[in-house]
């Protein structure tokens, strides 16, 4: 933890739709814990296993990211694709859902996993990656729609002739 240049306790609002339910509070002894508004509905809440990744996660941007797998283990969950659906859906949903950023990629060195943003800087990072998939992505879409436009598919015999 001494690592970190974060200022302790930080606290990560909990989004649902938009609103402010609660916050994500991990203390400077690296304890965490969830508070929620007043007026907070139990659908509004985290879902457990949102909550217990929260719990288990990195803080900040480590050497050694953890991997679905390490985290699946730490949860105390069966090793099979089901429980790595259920570990990335729940860090899907904390992503989109609630608001908290949980950053993840690929290092120089090949490791790879996922870590729990607690600065600008390291949420800025998490995000990275998304965009250079969607440039990917946006390449490869416009190089088809060429091909297509260019008549690709009579080129190779295709249903368009």
């Amino acid at each position: 933890m001494d690592n970190l240049n974060v200022t302790f306790p930080v606290s990560l609002p909990i989004l649902y739709h938009e609103r402010i339910t609660g916050m994500f509070v991990i203390n400077g002894d690296g304890s965490r814990f969830v508070i929620y508004d007043a007026d907070t509905k139990p659908t509004m809440k985290l879902k457990p296993l949102e909550e217990k990744l929260l719990m288990q996660l990195p803080l900040g941007q480590p050497e050694h990211p953890y991997t679905t797998k390490k985290l699946i283990t730490q949860l105390g969950m069966p090793a099979n694709s089901r429980s790595e659906r259920l570990v990335r859906s729940a860090q899907s949903q904390l992503n989109l859902k609630r608001g908290i950023f949980i950053g993840g990629g690929r290092r120089d060195d090949g490791s790879q996993g996922i870590y729990l943003a607690t600065t600008s800087q390291e949420a800025l990072n998490a995000i990275e990656p998304y965009g250079k998939q969607a440039k990917t992505m946006m390449k490869r879409y416009e190089t088809m729609k060429k091909r297509i436009r260019d008549g690709y598919t009579k080129q190779r015999g295709g249903d368009n002739e």
